[in-house]
């Protein structure tokens, strides 16, 4: 997101893991048989 103009400060990692958490976010990483979804919402603003 840097290299396309985004500042630093505008950049915001929720720090959840997905393994850690998997009774609140579907991990594939933890469970490699089971589907599940997850979802990330990007927005730019100009």
């Amino acid at each position: 997101m840097k290299e396309l103009g985004v500042k630093k400060e505008n950049i915001i990692d929720s720090k959840i893991c997905t393994v850690c958490e998997k009774e609140q976010l579907h991990s594939y990483r933890a469970e490699k048989n089971q589907a599940g979804r997850n979802t990330a919402i990007i927005g730019i603003k100009k």
